[in-house]
């Protein structure tokens, strides 16, 4: 019987931990968002860029477009990647890993990038 109670208590307990991290259906999901997270990184490189070549740019509204195309790339509304950022900032346990595989991305894709031109 003793037994029994310890499998019960560490079950309730891993079932626990799960949910605690777990992102509500309402929300953009972890994979998804550092999915788009990505992409908007490379959209404001992209303006960056075009800024650079052309200093006439309007930055600002430029990459609201590109957001705006980001947005459709994904199927969101702004609406939900705001709603869904805003659940992110407020819960820095599943936000910073996320932020961190995107990072990670990125410097895979510098080293590799480098390792091209030399």
């Amino acid at each position: 019987m003793r037994f029994f109670l310890i499998i019960i208590s560490i079950f309730v307990f891993l079932l626990s931990c799960g949910k605690r991290n777990a992102v509500p259906k309402e929300f953009i999901q972890p994979d998804e968002m550092g999915s788009i997270l990505w992409d908007m990184s490379l959209a404001e490189d992209l303006v960056e860029n075009m800024h650079r070549r052309d200093s006439g740019l309007d930055k600002k509204t430029k990459i609201a477009i590109e957001y705006q195309k980001v947005f459709g790339l994904h199927k969101v509304t702004e609406k939900d990647f705001r709603d869904s950022y805003t659940y992110y900032k407020s819960h820095p346990a599943i936000f910073k890993p996320m932020l961190d595989t995107v990072h990670a991305r990125s410097e895979r894709r510098r080293t590799e990038f480098f390792k091209m031109r030399t």
